[in-house]
């Protein structure tokens, strides 16, 4: 059995590591006749096992090439995004409150896309292609699949994302979407964020 057969099986009995990232929206209206709403959204790392203390950063750039060693766990991550509607407010500035004002889209919402002959949307999080890193250059659409990286949504406020991919892994650029129930099931997705376990992104950090 050689050493790369026996780090691969070690890999597979070891469990993930796990990362929560708060995800807090605030609505930017641009009309409300028909509604025309953006929205900028802040990023917060909550909790992660093994603790990676500065793994995220507050626009949601996600930097995993520095984990620490710990040989008790795998390389692989499960980055769980939880949907935080305290910063919601109407066009007049009120807050909006209820059980039931904000929600990761589901897959059969958001703009359309053709993929080999099927008309599919873009749904609640997806990967896109990176034209050039400096300057920041992507291509929304269509959807680019990365292997070994899978995304679930468990309910309407949590999103995984499954990253097992190895150390040093291309970086990759994703979205995320979520919907306004009380106005129409109105859809916003949110500009890529960066994602690496390479060499780092502090040198093409992304701006609001």
């Amino acid at each position: 059995m050689t050493t790369e057969t026996k780090q691969a099986q070690t890999q597979e009995t070891l469990p993930d590591r796990t990362l929560t990232i708060k995800c807090t929206p605030t609505l930017i209206w641009h009309g409300t006749n028909p509604n025309n709403i953006g929205a900028t959204i802040a990023f917060d790392e909550t909790d992660s096992v093994p603790n990676m203390p500065n793994a995220v950063d507050s626009k949601g750039n996600i930097d995993l090439s520095r984990l620490p060693q710990k040989n008790r766990y795998s390389d692989n991550i499960d980055i769980t995004f939880v949907l935080d509607p305290s910063e919601l407010k109407d066009a007049n500035g009120n807050p909006i409150t209820g059980s039931n004002v904000l929600r990761w889209a589901t897959a059969n919402e958001g703009p359309t896309y053709v993929e080999n002959g099927i008309t599919k949307h873009l749904g609640y999080g997806w990967f896109c292609h990176i034209n050039s890193l400096d300057p920041f250059s992507y291509n929304t659409t269509p959807p680019i699949t990365i292997p070994n990286m899978t995304w679930l949504r468990e309910n309407d406020t949590t999103l995984v994302l499954d990253d097992d991919t190895p150390l040093n892994s291309p970086v990759y650029a994703f979205m995320l979407a979520f919907v306004l129930p009380e106005y129409g099931n109105y859809y916003i997705s949110v500009d890529p964020r960066i994602g690496t376990k390479g060499a780092g992104i502090n040198s093409f950090m992304l701006k609001n």
